[in-house]
């Protein structure tokens, strides 16, 4: 390219970066959350070209949707009132449809029977995956293994017992299928 054609372009190129700029510029003020949807305006936007965006929603409070996390919080959440929305930050009580525990079970198994508790409410909410430990062949491990299958038994808890595979896994493709879970127990 020759002198004289970047020459000739330079006034060109300048007025297209300048359409750029206010493009850029007009777009941002919308962006604003100072003045995303208030009608007023504000010290900042008098900077700007264009008005403000309107209020979209006159007398009532705008909100963002839901996350995924809160949707699934929500679904699950017990004893909500029925307008309460979960948010990011509110404390909930929640119900999952199954609950996943591994070789830790035992000590916990151990402090359910401390309380003199006899019953486990929904039995079929969880589930006892032996995974982490599977390595460690030493007598009270193992004990504790048996011990761990033995509760499951006995409160008719599925079981998944050492080499079934890892527990995040066996969750993640049999949760489509409750059968699954069903068929591949003891």
């Amino acid at each position: 390219m020759s002198y004289k054609a970047v020459a000739a372009a330079t006034p060109l190129v300048r007025s297209l970066i300048r359409a750029s700029l206010r493009r850029s510029l007009k777009r941002s003020q919308y962006n604003q959350p100072a003045f995303r949807y208030s009608s007023t305006v504000s010290a900042f936007h008098t900077n700007l070209q264009g008005p403000a965006l309107p209020n979209i929603a006159p007398g009532k409070k705008v909100t963002t949707p839901q996350t995924l996390t809160e949707k699934i919080l929500q679904r699950y959440s017990v004893d909500l009132p029925k307008e309460k929305v979960v948010r990011s930050g509110d404390f909930v009580q929640i119900q999952p449809h199954r609950c996943l525990t591994h070789d830790n079970t035992w000590p916990v198994a151990m402090r359910f029977m401390s309380t003199g508790a006899t019953k486990i409410k929904d039995p079929a909410q969880l589930v006892f995956a032996l995974d982490h430990d599977v390595q460690n062949k030493s007598p009270s491990n193992l004990k504790k293994y048996d011990q761990i299958q033995e509760f499951a038994k006995k409160h008719g808890v599925i079981f998944f017992g050492a080499g079934h595979g890892i527990g995040h896994q066996i969750m993640a493709s049999s949760s489509a299928s409750d059968s699954y879970l069903e068929s591949l127990v003891y």
